[in-house]
C-alpha cells in the first residue's frame, strides 16, 4: 500500500454516498493521507479523454496549471476549447446557463447535464455537445431559429442553456413530439431574468410545428427532431488515477475493486481524512468548497447502476441509478403492486431539474442526508429520501470486509455506523391491498427549490379503519427525514371518519413535531407539517363535502399556459420601424456565437482575480501563508498597491485599508493562474480582526441610532403640497403604520466581469468591461490609477449579460481592480465574480421603510398623507440619491391627493452600498402607495378598487412632483379597455363565489394602475447619447452607439432607425462594439429606460447629417441608383461617409416637467393553497402604453420580462435578514435566493400594447417599456392579499414585500381547530 501520509487520524471515518445531488462519501470527518496514482493496486493514468462536438480532447488535469484537480467540465470547455457558448453564472446548477448534453455509452441517450456540476475527472470516456454543436448562424437548428424568431433571447446569457435543455429533451423524445408541459418541465432548471419565459416556451413550441421557422431572419437548416449525436465516444479510455499532492482521484473499475479499496482503507493506520465516493457529484452545487483528500469515482460501475423488478419483494434500484432512470423505470411498472409508484414518480418530477436528475444518483441523495444529519444549520433537505422512507424502502449496505449486502431500514439508518461502508441498492416494496401513499412538499417557488417541508405518509385502509404499518415521515423538520412512531402506532384501528380521533392524532403530531431552529421558519414548518397530515387524512375519506375537496387536489404548479399579444399593425410608411422583428443578435445568442466579456480568447500569462471580503468591522491583518502554498498562487493585491487612487473613486475606497468600514468590503484580491484556483486560494487567506465592533446592519436599528448619511446636494428630495396639518385637523378617519420594502438582488445572469490588458503599443490599458456606463468607468479608472490620463485608457463593452442597473458603479469597481492589476504587473488580468461574492459585495435594490399617516373620508377619498421614507443606502451614498429622487416622481402613483408631506432620509448602515435595480425608486414608491390604498380599503371594509376610483387623477391635474398630466386620457382608455377585455367585474364576482364554496383554497383578484414619469434630463446631465455612422463604398454601414446593449434591444432599434432614415436594408447594417475610443467620451449611462429612445434620436441626427452630405451625390446619379451606388459615387467625389449625432438635438417638445408619462395597468388573479401558502397566478391581463412601438416584439418582451421581475420582488425574492451579531447574511446563492421560474408565469397571460396612441413627446412617437412593467408585477400583492383575507376572515395587508410562502400561510391564521373532515 503506497501512501503519502499527510495528517494524523483525528476522528473515526464515516461513509457518504456521493451522487448528483448528494454524495457517497467516506466519513468526511476521518483521516488524511493522499494516495498516489496506483495506490492499493488501483491502475490507471492521469489523462482524461472526452469528446466535445465530435472533437477529441485529452487533458492531464493534475498537470494542467490552468485547471487543477477540482476543475469542472465547464472550466475545461470555457478555458481549453473554442466553445464559449456554454456559460458559467452561478456555478451551482441553479441557473442552467451551463447546460450541455452528455452521452455515456454507445447507443445510449444523450441527456442534458449541468457542466458546472460535472468534475472534469468524471468526464473520462464521455461525449458532450454544446450549443455550438447543435447549429450555427450559417446552419442553425430549428430550435435555435424558432427561439430567435419568437423573441426568446434578450440579453442572451441564459439562451445557450435553454437551447441545450430543449435539445436534450428532443434527444430523449426522439420519434415523438414533446408537449408544452414537457417543454416547460425540460427548462424548469433554467433561469431567465429578461424575457418572462413566455417567448422561450413559444419558440420551442414553434420549432416543433411545420414551418415554425418561416419568416425568421435565417432559415432553419435542421428540421429533424434532434440532429447531432453527442459525437463518438473516446475508445477504451483508461481509468483515471491522478494526484496533485493535495488531492487524489481514483476511478474504480468494478464494485469488487471498490469493496476491496474501502476494506484496505478501513485497516490503514492513517486513512485519508476526507474521502468521498463520487457518483454524479451534483452536491458540489450546494457545498462548493468541499475539496476531498481522496475521491473514489464510482460513476461508471454498472453493478451499482440498475433498475429491476424484485419478484416477491418489489423493485430494486442501484445506488448509482440516476433519478431520471429511477423515474422512467418506476413509471413503466403496472399492476396492483405498483399502485403507489405514480405518486412517488410525480413527486420526483418536482425535485431539482432534468439536467440535475440526469446525473444525480438516488443513493447519493440518501447518503447526503446521512452526512448532514449532525449539521443543524446546514442539513440536507431531501425530498427523495423522505419519500423513500415513507414508502417503506429498505437500504442494502455493504460493510467493509463483508461477504454481501445487509438490509438496513430507514428507522435504523441514521443511528447506524456507516464508516467505510457503501450503499449498493434500495428496495422499494410492492404496494399491499388497501394501501394509500401520499407525498407533499412546499418550497419557495414551483421549480428548482429545495423543500421547506416534505411529507410522505402511508396507511392501509380496510373497512374504513387504518391497519398495520402506518407511516408518517417528515423532511425539513429535523436534520434528516424523521418518522413519528407514537403517532403511527396510535393510527392503528382508527376509523378514518372519526373526527375526534383524527383531532387527537393531529394534536399528537403537533406535539411531536419540533422543527430544528437552524433552518428558520419554525412556526411555519410545524403548521405545514400538520397541514400535510390533514391533507392526507382528507384523502382517506370515501367522500368529502365540496368545500373540502380542493384541499386534496395535488398542488402541482401548472405546466401549461395560454397567451396572447396584441399591438398596432406595422405602418408601411415607416419601413422597418413598427415591425415586430427579433433582435439583430438573437440567432448569434441562440447558437452561442455571441461573445460576452468573459468569452474573449484568453491572452498568454493571464492573471485571474478573486476577492477576499470582510466578515467583521474593525482593524485587521492578513496572513497569506496558507494561500501562498496552494497551487496556482501568483500574488496578493490590496490597498497598498493602489496608493492614493484607492480612495479617489466616487463609490468609496476600492479596498479597505487597515480597518473595515462595512461587512463584505473588499479587503484585497488574490492573483492566480486560473479562476477556480483564485477562488480556492481566496478562501485560504486568513484575516484576523482586532478591536471589532458590532455591525450596524439593520435599517430599524440605524434609524433608532440616528445613523444617517450627511448632506448631499442630490439628496434634497423632500416634497410638500397643500397643508397636511390642516387636513389632519379636519380628518374623519386616520390610519397610520409602517411598511417595508426589503432589498432585491439583481441576479443578472452574467456576474460582474472585467478583463484588462496592455494596449498593443504598451502605452495605456484596454479594459473590456460588462458595464452600463463605459465612459464613467473610464473616468473612474483614471482617478484610481493616478498617473494615467484619459487617453491612456479605453473601455469596450461587447455586450452585457443583463444589467438592470447592477452594472453601473458596481461594475466600475471590478474594472478598476482588473486595470490596476494590469497596470502593476504589465500582464492581462481577468476578474469574474463568483455568484456568492457578487451577491454579497455588489449591493442590492435599496431597502426602504415607509412610516405613514393617512387622512381619508368615508367615501374612500384620501385627503392627506404625511410620511417619512427611509432608504438604507448602506455604507455609501453614491446611487441612493437617484432612487430617492425617482420615488418623488411616483409616490402618488395615479391618485390626486391634495395634501402631501414627504420627507426622505438616507440611512447609513455597515453594509455594501445599494445600487439601482430595474425601476429604482419607482418600484418601492408605487408599492407603498398601493399599500396605503389597501390599508384605507381594509379600514373601510371596501374593495381597493373603490378607493382608487375615488382618487384617480383627471386630465391636466398636476402631480406633487410638478408633472402636468396632459395624457391622462391614455390611462382612462387603458382602464376602460382592460376592465372590459379582462372581464374584471364578472371575475370579481366569480372569485367571491369560489371563495364561498372552498375552504382550503382561495382566489384573489386585483387591478394595478401605474403612472411612471419618464425624463430625459438629469441632475448630472447624463441623458445624452452619441451615435457614429460610417458608410463604406460597398454600401455597408457600421454603427456605433454610446448606449450599451444589455438585452433591451437597443442595437436593434438603432439599426431599424438607421435603415428607415437612410433607406437601406437591414443586412447593410453592422452594429459595432461600444467603445470609448469611437463615440463621445462624455456620454450617458445606459439605464432608466430611456437609452434606446435617445440612441434612436442620436441615430436620426447622424443620419440627417450623412443624408445632407450625400444630397449632391444623389443628384449626380440616376434616380434608380442603389444605396451602394450612392456610397461608391461619394467615395469617388471625396464626400465624407462618416457622421455623428447626439441626442441633445431635435428633441420632441416635452409634455410635462419630465418628458412624458408612461401609463399601464394589469388585472391579476391568483389561487392560494391556504394550508401551505403556495400561490399560482391563474391569469394576468396587461395593457401598456408604448406609444407607437418601434419594435413590438421587443417591447412586448420588455413588458413581460419586467412584469415577472416584479412578481419576484413581490412574492419570491426574500432575503433572510443579516445576523445582528456578525452582520453576515445566510443567503448568498441560488440554493436559497429564488427568482421566478418558468413554472411561475401566469397560466393565462394576455399582453397588449395600447393601440392608436402615438406619443408626440417621444422619439419616433414611442414610449419606454423596460422599467414601468416591474411595478405591474408588484401589484400581484392585491390579489394575494384578497386570497389571504378570504382565508383569514379578516383584512390581510402584508407589512412588507416580498410576501413569501411562509408569510402568506401564517397570515391566513390556520389552526388545527379548523381541520374538519366532514
Amino acid at each position: 500500500l503506497k501512501l503519502q501520509f499527510l495528517y494524523l487520524i483525528e476522528s473515526p471515518p464515516t461513509v457518504m454516498a456521493s451522487a448528483p445531488m448528494g454524495m457517497l462519501m467516506l466519513n468526511g470527518q476521518a483521516y488524511a493521507c493522499v494516495p498516489t496514482a496506483g495506490a492499493a493496486g488501483v491502475q490507471g493514468d492521469s489523462e482524461v479523454k472526452l469528446t466535445i462536438n465530435g472533437d477529441a480532447f485529452t487533458v492531464d488535469v493534475a498537470k494542467d496549471e490552468g485547471l487543477g484537480m477540482h476543475a469542472t467540465l465547464n472550466d475545461f470547455i470555457r478555458k481549453r476549447t473554442r466553445f464559449t457558448g456554454t456559460k458559467r453564472s452561478c456555478g451551482e446548477g441553479g441557473c442552467g446557463a451551463c447546460v450541455v448534453t452528455m452521452l455515456e455509452e454507445v447507443g445510449g441517450t444523450a441527456r442534458a447535464v449541468n457542466s458546472c456540476l460535472r468534475p472534469l475527472l468524471a468526464c473520462n470516456g464521455r461525449a458532450f455537445v454544446t450549443v455550438e454543436g447543435v447549429g450555427s448562424t450559417d446552419a442553425p437548428h430549428k430550435i435555435q431559429t424558432a427561439l430567435a424568431k419568437a423573441g426568446g433571447s434578450q440579453c442572451g446569457f441564459c439562451t445557450p442553456g435553454f437551447t441545450m435543455s430543449m435539445y436534450g429533451l428532443l434527444s430523449e423524445k426522439a420519434g415523438s413530439t414533446p408537449t408544452q408541459e414537457e417543454i416547460m418541465n425540460a427548462v424548469r432548471g433554467n433561469i431567465c431574468r429578461c424575457t418572462g419565459f413566455r417567448p422561450i416556451v413559444k419558440g420551442f413550441e414553434d420549432s416543433l410545428k411545420p414551418g415554425g421557422c418561416a419568416g425568421a431572419r435565417h432559415p432553419c437548416e435542421h428540421e429533424d427532431n434532434a440532429r447531432a449525436s453527442s459525437g463518438e465516444l473516446p475508445r477504451l479510455p483508461t481509468p483515471v488515477v491522478a494526484s496533485d499532492g493535495a488531492s487524489a482521484w481514483e476511478e474504480m473499475a468494478s464494485e469488487a475493486q471498490l469493496a476491496q479499496r474501502l476494506t484496505d482503507l478501513s485497516k490503514a493506520a492513517s486513512p485519508p481524512k476526507d474521502v468521498m465516493l463520487v457518483g454524479g457529484r451534483t452536491s458540489i452545487g450546494i457545498w462548493k468548497t468541499r475539496r476531498p483528500d481522496l475521491s473514489l469515482h464510482i460513476g461508471g460501475l454498472k453493478e451499482l447502476r440498475f433498475c429491476r423488478a424484485a419478484p416477491g419483494v418489489g423493485y430494486e434500484v442501484g445506488a448509482l441509478a440516476t433519478l431520471t432512470e429511477v423515474m422512467e423505470f418506476l413509471g413503466q411498472q403496472g399492476g396492483a403492486g405498483a399502485a403507489h409508484l405514480p405518486q412517488l414518480v410525480d413527486h420526483l418530477k418536482k425535485v431539482a431539474a432534468p439536467s440535475i436528475r440526469n446525473t444525480a444518483s438516488i443513493g447519493g441523495n440518501v447518503m447526503l442526508t446521512y452526512e448532514k444529519k449532525d449539521a443543524p444549520d446546514n442539513f440536507a433537505y431531501s425530498d427523495v429520501t423522505s419519500c423513500l422512507y415513507g414508502i417503506g424502502a429498505v437500504l442494502k449496505v455493504v460493510r467493509p470486509g463483508g461477504a454481501g449486502a445487509v438490509s438496513v431500514s430507514f428507522d435504523d439508518f441514521y443511528a447506524s455506523d456507516m464508516k467505510w461502508s457503501y450503499l449498493r441498492s434500495i428496495i422499494i416494496p410492492s404496494a399491499v391491498p388497501g394501501e394509500v401513499f401520499k407525498t407533499f412538499r412546499v418550497a419557495a417557488r414551483a421549480a428548482l427549490s429545495h423543500s421547506y417541508v416534505v411529507g410522505a405518509l402511508r396507511a392501509t385502509v380496510a373497512d374504513g379503519k387504518i391497519g398495520d404499518g402506518a407511516r408518517v415521515v417528515l423532511g425539513g423538520i429535523a436534520t434528516h427525514p424523521t418518522s413519528f412512531p407514537t403517532v403511527e402506532a396510535a393510527m392503528k384501528g382508527v376509523a378514518v371518519a372519526d373526527q375526534n380521533a383524527f383531532k387527537h392524532l393531529c394534536d399528537a403530531l403537533g406535539t411531536a413535531v419540533v422543527p430544528e431552529a437552524g433552518a428558520g421558519r419554525v412556526a411555519y414548518r410545524k403548521s405545514v407539517a400538520q397541514g400535510f397530515f390533514y391533507k392526507f387524512w382528507l384523502g382517506l375519506q370515501g367522500s368529502l363535502p365540496a368545500s373540502l375537496q380542493s384541499a386534496t387536489a395535488s398542488w402541482l404548479p401548472h405546466a401549461e399556459y395560454t397567451a396572447s399579444q396584441t399591438y398596432d399593425a406595422p405602418d408601411p410608411a415607416m419601413g422597418p420601424l413598427t415591425v415586430p422583428e427579433p433582435k439583430l443578435s438573437a440567432l448569434d445568442q441562440c447558437t452561442g456565437e455571441a461573445k460576452y466579456t468573459a468569452d474573449q480568447p484568453e491572452p498568454a500569462n493571464l492573471i485571474h482575480v478573486a476577492p477576499v471580503l470582510s466578515t467583521a468591522i474593525g482593524s485587521f491583518t492578513v496572513s497569506l501563508e496558507k494561500a501562498q502554498a496552494m497551487p496556482g498562487y501568483i500574488g496578493w493585491f490590496a490597498a497598498a498597491d493602489m496608493g492614493l487612487g484607492n480612495s479617489l473613486v466616487i463609490q468609496g475606497p476600492v479596498f479597505a485599508k487597515g480597518t473595515t468600514d462595512y461587512i463584505d468590503q473588499f479587503i484585497g484580491v488574490v492573483l492566480a493562474k486560473s479562476a477556480a484556483m483564485a477562488v480556492d486560494i481566496a478562501r485560504a487567506v486568513e484575516v484576523t480582526y482586532t478591536s471589532t465592533t458590532p455591525p450596524l446592519v439593520n435599517i430599524d436599528d440605524a434609524i433608532a441610532q440616528k445613523s444617517f448619511h450627511g448632506d448631499n446636494p442630490l439628496s434634497k428630495h423632500n416634497i410638500t403640497q397643500g397643508s397636511t396639518f390642516i387636513a389632519f385637523l379636519g380628518a374623519k378617519h386616520v390610519v397610520q403604520g409602517s411598511f417595508k420594502a426589503k432589498e432585491q438582488y439583481h441576479f443578472h445572469m452574467e456576474t460582474q466581469t472585467a478583463v484588462a490588458e496592455m494596449k498593443p503599443d504598451g502605452r495605456g490599458i484596454a479594459v473590456h468591461s460588462a458595464t452600463q456606463m463605459p465612459s464613467a468607468t473610464k473616468a473612474q479608472i483614471c482617478l484610481a490609477l493616478e498617473k494615467l490620463r484619459a487617453s491612456d485608457i479605453s473601455v469596450d463593452v461587447f455586450r452585457a449579460g443583463g444589467g438592470f442597473g447592477g452594472k453601473l458603479f458596481n461594475a466600475t469597481r471590478v474594472a478598476i481592480i482588473a486595470a490596476a492589476v494590469t497596470n502593476q504587473k504589465k500582464l492581462p488580468a481577468k476578474f469574474v465574480l463568483e455568484i456568492d461574492d457578487n451577491l454579497k459585495a455588489m449591493g442590492q435594490r435599496y431597502p426602504w421603510r415607509f412610516d405613514y399617516k393617512i387622512a381619508y373620508e368615508t367615501t374612500g377619498k384620501i385627503t392627506a398623507v404625511e410620511a417619512t421614507y427611509y432608504v438604507d443606502a448602506g455604507s455609501g451614498d453614491t446611487e441612493a440619491p437617484f432612487s430617492a429622487g425617482m420615488i418623488n416622481q411616483c409616490f402618488d402613483n395615479c391618485y390626486n391627493i391634495p395634501n402631501w408631506t414627504v420627507n426622505i432620509k438616507h440611512v447609513k448602515t455597515q453594509t455594501p452600498a445599494g445600487t439601482s435595480v430595474r425601476g429604482p425608486g419607482f418600484v418601492p414608491g408605487i408599492y407603498v402607495m398601493e399599500q396605503m390604498v389597501a390599508k384605507v380599503a381594509a379600514a373601510l371594509g371596501v374593495p381597493a378598487q373603490k378607493v382608487r376610483e375615488q382618487n384617480y387623477y383627471v386630465p391636466n391635474d398636476v402631480t406633487p412632483w410638478g408633472d402636468k398630466l396632459v395624457q391622462w386620457g391614455n390611462m382612462t382608455t387603458i382602464l376602460t379597455r382592460l376592465m372590459d377585455s379582462a372581464q374584471y367585474s364578472k371575475r370579481v364576482q366569480d372569485v367571491a363565489a369560489y371563495n364561498a364554496a372552498n375552504k382550503w383554497t382561495k382566489r384573489g383578484i386585483g387591478l394595478t394602475p401605474v403612472k411612471y414619469a419618464m425624463g430625459w434630463d438629469h441632475t448630472l446631465g447624463m441623458y445624452n447619447f452619441d451615435v457614429a455612422l460610417s458608410a463604406n463604398a460597398d454600401g455597408s454601414v457600421e454603427v456605433m452607439t454610446s448606449g450599451v446593449e444589455i438585452g433591451q434591444g437597443l442595437n436593434t432599434k438603432v439599426a431599424q432607425t438607421v435603415c428607415y432614415r437612410l433607406g437601406v436594408k437591414e443586412e447593410d447594417i453592422s452594429m459595432q462594439v461600444n467603445s470609448t475610443t469611437t463615440v463621445c467620451d462624455v456620454s450617458s449611462v445606459t439605464g432608466w429606460s430611456t437609452s434606446s429612445e435617445l440612441c434612436e434620436l442620436a441615430a436620426l441626427n447622424a443620419c440627417d447629417t450623412l443624408n445632407a452630405a450625400l444630397a449632391p451625390v444623389r443628384k449626380s446619379l440616376p434616380a434608380n441608383s442603389t444605396w451602394a451606388d450612392v456610397c461608391a459615387q461619394a467615395v469617388r467625389m471625396g464626400v465624407n461617409l462618416a457622421a455623428k449625432g447626439r441626442s441633445d438635438k431635435n428633441r420632441p417638445a416635452a409634455l410635462t416637467k419630465d418628458q412624458y408619462e408612461s401609463y399601464s395597468a394589469a388585472v391579476q388573479e391568483v389561487l392560494l393553497d391556504v394550508l401551505t401558502g403556495e400561490v399560482s397566478i391563474l391569469r394576468t391581463d396587461i395593457l401598456f402604453d408604448a406609444g407607437r412601438s418601434v419594435n413590438p416584439l421587443i417591447d412586448v418582451g420588455q413588458v413581460e420580462g419586467g412584469y415577472l421581475m416584479g412578481i419576484g420582488y413581490a412574492l419570491y425574492e426574500d432575503f433572510q435578514d443579516r445576523d445582528p451579531k456578525t452582520g453576515q447574511r445566510p443567503v448568498h446563492n441560488t440554493w436559497e435566493y429564488h427568482v421566478p421560474s418558468v413554472l411561475d408565469i401566469p397560466q393565462t397571460w394576455n399582453t397588449g400594447l395600447l393601440k392608436g396612441f402615438p406619443n408626440p413627446a417621444g422619439v419616433l412617437k414611442t414610449k419606454a417599456t423596460a422599467e414601468p412593467p416591474v411595478c405591474l408585477g408588484v401589484g400581484v400583492l392585491e390579489a394575494v392579499h384578497g386570497a389571504c383575507t378570504a382565508a383569514a376572515g379578516a383584512p390581510v395587508v402584508s407589512p412588507q414585500v416580498p410576501f413569501p410562502v411562509d408569510a402568506r400561510h401564517m397570515a391566513c391564521n390556520v389552526s388545527t381547530d379548523q381541520f374538519n373532515i366532514a
